[in-house]
């Protein structure tokens, strides 16, 4: 008994033994054994929750502190030097301070999306989109609230008509791929969006000119708050990224990326489209 103790069994059976005892023993311990793992796998998702809960709120005050920072910088600056202040520099100041509340709404935008995806009750809504006049028009809206420094190209191959994808989740995937290939080309540059529509498939790819991505960190890239190590100063929670996965896997879609340090990375997707449903006239 002693001997067996020290092994830490799940049952114990003295012989000679009949066939019923060692079906109990058996079934005892496996239901024993069960019982341990779920446990034990319960205390480990419990753990990680614990330490991704901690250092969201690492981040988020990070990220909020920084255009909080700003905004009450330049609201004093105005208030204690509004006339004596060139024209020029009342300009900067005010449009720092709409800078720094778009930063504060979209990592609210972000947090709150993600939240919703990993509570499963993000919604898959398709509908019939003009997926090329789509694309025109968040370019638009991207380039209107990037600096002077960054021009961003739309290219369009195909027949690119009407297809059925959800504009929400299509929104999310886009903004968030063209802002990051703003945000880590720190130094300006060009910045393109290719539409290429097939038959059954519609690719997107977003390409830029920037920092790059290390090879051994792409594979974690997905990941909530995970960024990677050559961003330096550059402000962001990892949560974008996250957020354009869980709109794809709703999609059925796929992402590559391809990325040199120091000269860009190009993320391309694929989504599956029905254009048999996407022509159906009680559709439209």
């Amino acid at each position: 008994m002693q001997r067996a103790k020290v092994t830490e069994p799940f049952g114990y059976i003295i012989k000679p033994f009949d066939e019923r005892d060692l079906h109990t023993s058996i079934e005892v311990a496996l239901r024993r054994s069960l019982a341990e793992t779920a446990i034990r796998v319960a205390l480990e998702k419990e753990k990680e929750l614990s330490e991704l809960k901690s250092r969201f709120w690492s981040i988020a005050a990070h990220e909020f502190r920084t255009p909080m920072t700003s905004i009450l910088s330049c609201a004093q600056l105005l208030e204690r030097y509004d006339r004596e202040l060139p024209e020029e520099r009342r300009r900067e100041c005010l449009y720092l301070i709409q800078k720094s509340v778009k930063a504060m709404n979209q990592l609210l935008d972000d947090v709150l999306s993600v939240g919703r995806a990993e509570s499963n009750t993000l919604k898959f809504t398709p509908n019939l989109v003009d997926i090329e006049q789509f694309c025109q028009e968040i370019v638009e809206e991207m380039q209107f609230n990037s600096s002077h420094r960054h021009q961003i190209l739309f290219n369009c191959q195909g027949d690119c008509g009407r297809v059925y994808l959800d504009p929400s989740l299509l929104w999310h995937i886009l903004s968030n791929l063209l802002s990051n290939a703003i945000k880590y080309s720190p130094q300006g540059g060009e910045v393109t969006l290719n539409l290429t529509c097939l038959e059954q498939e519609i690719i997107l790819q977003v390409k830029d000119c920037g920092i790059g991505i290390p090879v051994e960190e792409r594979q974690l890239l997905f990941e909530p708050f995970q960024r990677a190590s050559n961003v330096g100063q550059i402000p962001g929670t990892g949560l974008g990224l996250t957020m354009v996965k869980k709109c794809l896997d709703l999609h059925r879609g796929k992402i590559l990326v391809e990325s040199s340090l120091g000269q860009g990375t190009t993320f391309t997707i694929e989504l599956p489209v029905d254009r048999a449903v996407a022509s159906a006239p009680h559709l439209l």
